[in-house]
């Protein structure tokens, strides 16, 4: 059966209807993992080389807009942008903290992926039954419970659950 389903995938990609390949696609991978969480796009943290220059690009190039922002008179900057559509963007200069490879991605530079998710402790016991999450979860200056994942090329997911009264 799963077989019929990815020929009949393969075969309207090649025609070109994309929307039936990723239908398809998407019963092919719902079929084999039915248990998943629902979770949603949040935004992608981004620690830019020039917070200058990337809020220039994403405000005055992309034409987005800041939802808000946080920062300034010394202290590290940060604006969350947001498109026309549903993405969002953080942008943050470095800050202080404990661990780097929680807040700040691998290397300090590379984009984290955040999802939403309703429950982040289910979800950690979840990944953390498999090996993936790298700590528990723990409470957010911005007002969000999270733990953080990584793939196999060292890039961060992180799962957030919004706390009462925060994000």
């Amino acid at each position: 059966h799963r077989r019929a389903r990815l020929q009949s995938w393969h075969t309207a990609h090649r025609e070109g209807r994309a929307s039936a390949a990723f239908r398809m696609a998407g019963s092919i991978y719902w079929s084999r993992h039915p248990t998943m969480s629902s979770e949603r796009f949040d935004h992608v943290f981004v620690e830019p080389a020039s917070f200058d220059a990337s809020i220039g690009f994403y405000c005055d190039t992309l034409g987005w807009s800041v939802q808000f922002a946080w920062g300034g008179d010394g202290e590290p900057r940060g604006a969350c942008l947001a498109s026309s559509g549903d993405m969002t963007v953080v942008l943050a200069e470095p800050h202080r903290a404990n661990d780097h490879l929680k807040s700040h991605g691998v290397n300090g530079a590379r984009p984290t992926l955040h999802l939403r998710v309703d429950d982040v402790d289910a979800r950690h016991d979840e990944l953390a039954a498999k090996g993936a999450a790298l700590f528990a979860p723990e409470s957010t200056h911005w007002g969000t419970r999270w733990f953080v994942a990584r793939d196999p090329d060292g890039n961060l997911i992180a799962f957030e659950q919004p706390t009462p009264g925060g994000a």
